[in-house]
């Protein structure tokens, strides 16, 4: 079976692009394809990361530089990470609130990855145009 990264002509690393573009945009939503592209690209550069640190020489001036500059990309993914979420989570009519749970409960991620992947739910109507 053959698994193919672009999907409707939409790669992930489109989605992850996306992503940081619209990463001071807290309005709006955001598909699973989208939210779910996003995170196999992060989860990608972070293991890479990761595993940098086992391969790397173990000069401690090397360590330290790899450290940082893992550290940098964590600090510098946790806007974009946390307005992608918010708007999914607006998407699956939950609370943008919510995404508390990824700033400070450390398993709280689990439970919005799980609501992440619910599908999406139909915007409801403007109050505006409904008749009074």
């Amino acid at each position: 079976m053959r698994v193919s990264l672009i999907r409707k002509g939409i790669t992930f690393w489109q989605d992850y692009w996306n992503a940081w573009r619209q990463s001071l945009v807290r309005q709006g939503r955001a598909s699973r394809d989208q939210f779910g592209g996003f995170w196999f690209v992060h989860t990608g550069i972070l293991s890479v990361g990761f595993l940098g640190t086992a391969v790397i020489p173990h000069h401690p001036w090397s360590l330290i530089l790899w450290l940082s500059l893992q550290t940098g990309y964590l600090l510098a993914s946790l806007v974009p990470t946390v307005t992608l979420t918010m708007r999914r989570l607006r998407d699956i009519s939950r609370s943008p609130a919510w995404v508390w749970l990824y700033v400070l409960f450390p398993l709280g991620w689990f439970v919005l990855i799980a609501w992440a992947s619910a599908p999406s739910v139909s915007p409801p109507p403007d109050s505006e145009s409904s008749p009074v």
